[in-house]
């Protein structure tokens, strides 16, 4: 996926404040990393440890207040997610990102995506402890709450 006005970063933050501001709400999330999730074959999404409106573990989140300040959230899933929601994207950043995973039935796949910007998203609490990110990143990946 490829943004033809992709932001720079700075401006995709002024612009989630922005929103949050027209929305009446006192601040913004900011989702950097996901637990692993398996795509069907159908487009949708299956999600580990649970399904329906239960999908991956938010590892790394943020809460941005109007003022820019950023506080550190844990315990979060994403809910569902249909391919529509991405009509719901407000906003896409100009650097692409790069995630692979297994993928469906072990096929190994790839994505390579801007941050995006949704107007609205499910974000349910968790039942379960949230996972802890590792002390060090993977040699061969970087840091992902560097991203």
């Amino acid at each position: 996926m490829t943004a033809k006005s992709g932001l720079p970063d700075k401006e995709l933050r002024k612009r989630l404040i922005a929103e949050a501001k027209a929305a009446k709400l006192p601040y913004a999330l900011v989702i950097r990393v996901l637990d692993d999730s398996v795509t069907r074959m159908d487009g949708s999404f299956e999600w580990p440890r649970g399904g329906g409106d239960r999908g991956p573990a938010v590892l790394v989140m943020s809460k941005v207040l109007l003022d820019g300040k950023e506080e550190r959230v844990r315990g979060g899933h994403l809910g569902e997610m249909p391919l529509r929601i991405l009509k719901e994207v407000v906003a896409a950043g100009a650097v692409p990102f790069v995630t692979s995973e297994a993928g469906y039935a072990g096929v190994g796949d790839s994505v390579v995506s801007p941050a995006l910007l949704f107007k609205e998203l499910q974000i349910n609490k968790s039942r379960e402890p949230s996972k802890k990110m590792p002390l060090a990143p993977r040699p061969d990946l970087g840091s992902p709450t560097s991203r």
